[in-house]
C-alpha cells in the first residue's frame, strides 16, 4: 500500500460548500469543514472557535463578496483565525471562479503561506473506540453524541463526522470519557 502523497495539514481548513471540500481534500490531507454559504448555523462559530483552540483554523473562501462576507463573519467570531487566499485568476474555469477550480498545487501554495497555529497533540481515534464508549452502534448513541459535541464544542455530527473531529481537534478517549460521566451525574 503506498503513502498518501498529499501533505498533512494539522489546522482545520474551512471552506464555503461541498465542492470547495472535495478540492482541498485532493490537495491536503486535512479535516475540512464547510460553512454551507454566507447564512450558517450560528452553533459553527462556537465548532471553529473550539477547533481553534485546539488546533487552529485557517480560513479559505472563494475570491468574491459573498466569501469575503463568509471570511469576516468568521473573522469577527475568530479574530486570530488564519487565512489563505487563492487568486481569481487561478481558480477559474468557463468564467466562473471559485476554489472549487483550483487546481491542488494552487490549493497547497495558498494554504501553505499560512503559519500553523496551536498545536494539540493528535490521537487517532478508531471506530472501535466509539463503540466501545457508547458513540455508535448503541441505542442512546445520538444522545452520547450530542453530550461530547456539547463539551467539545464540534458541532452538530454524525458518528463518522464525530469520528474525523475527535481526531482533527485533538479530543481524547479520557476527555470524552470524563465528559459522558459529567453528564450522568
Amino acid at each position: 500500500m503506498s503513502e498518501d502523497p498529499r501533505p498533512t495539514l494539522r489546522r482545520v481548513v474551512v471552506v464555503e460548500g461541498p465542492s470547495d471540500v472535495s478540492a482541498v481534500r485532493r490537495a491536503v490531507n486535512a479535516t475540512v469543514i464547510a460553512t454551507g454559504g454566507h447564512h450558517f448555523r450560528p452553533d459553527l462559530l462556537t465548532t471553529l472557535r473550539e477547533a481553534h483552540e485546539r488546533v487552529g483554523i485557517v480560513v479559505l473562501t472563494d475570491p468574491d463578496r459573498a466569501g469575503e462576507a463568509i471570511r469576516a463573519r468568521i473573522s469577527a467570531a475568530v479574530p486570530s483565525a488564519g487565512h489563505a487566499r487563492v487568486a481569481r485568476a487561478d481558480c477559474t474555469h468557463n468564467g466562473r471562479s471559485g476554489v472549487e477550480y483550483a487546481a491542488p498545487d494552487v490549493v497547497r501554495r495558498a494554504l501553505s503561506c499560512v503559519a500553523e497555529g496551536p498545536t494539540a497533540e493528535p490521537y487517532d481515534w478508531s471506530p472501535a473506540e466509539l463503540r466501545a464508549l457508547g458513540l455508535v452502534g448503541h441505542p442512546d448513541a445520538a444522545a452520547r453524541r450530542a453530550i461530547v459535541s456539547a463539551a467539545f464544542r464540534l458541532g452538530h455530527v454524525d458518528g463518522r463526522q464525530l469520528l474525523r473531529r475527535l481526531r482533527a481537534f485533538g479530543v481524547r478517549p479520557d476527555e470524552v470519557r470524563a465528559s459522558l460521566e459529567t453528564a450522568r451525574t
